[in-house]
């Protein structure tokens, strides 16, 4: 692959994917300051009855899941294309 195909194709996939990583991982650190119930008074809408502690904890274990993920798809696609391969000896 060519080197300066590479590095565009390195340059999207920040774009796409490591920069809103990077904004859902900020997200999911200030989702730790703030309750449930200042979450649904913020949308304007009533709160459910019962304790929501145990779902806000299994969403945000999907949401660092999914920032991890974004984050290294471009940290993958940086070395699978920059690499260099070594040339085969006949």
């Amino acid at each position: 692959m060519n080197r300066t195909t590479a590095i565009i194709l390195t340059l999207v996939s920040i774009l796409l994917c490591g920069c809103p990583g990077l904004f859902t991982f900020f997200t999911l650190i200030y989702s730790f300051f703030v309750t449930p119930e200042q979450a649904y008074s913020a949308l304007g809408i009533t709160a459910p009855g019962g304790d929501l502690s145990p779902y806000m904890w299994v969403a945000r274990l999907l949401i660092l899941i999914f920032a991890v993920v974004l984050v290294l798809v471009p940290i993958v696609v940086g070395v699978v294309t920059l690499r260099k391969r070594k040339q085969p000896s006949i």
